[in-house]
């Protein structure tokens, strides 16, 4: 490939990449506006930011959110 094909092809690349960037953001700030967490996976681990910006492990979430109180006569 030439130099000018090259760098028409590199130009392609970055406005993607910003289009798709964009679109993360966007998408963030509207689970934020909504009160919903905003999931991550690193290193095939699951994780949830919450939208006070605190970070939970899939583990801490689910044991956090799926039952937040226990059930009569139950202490945690």
């Amino acid at each position: 490939m030439d130099e000018e094909t090259l760098k028409e092809l590199n130009d392609q690349l970055s406005e993607h990449e910003r289009i798709g960037q964009d679109a993360v953001k966007k998408a963030q700030d509207d689970l934020r506006k909504k009160g919903l967490p905003i999931v991550y996976c690193e290193d095939r681990k699951m994780y949830f930011e919450m939208p006070d910006g605190t970070v939970l492990s899939r583990e801490d979430y689910y044991r956090i959110y799926e039952n937040p109180r226990p059930p009569v006569g139950v202490s945690r």
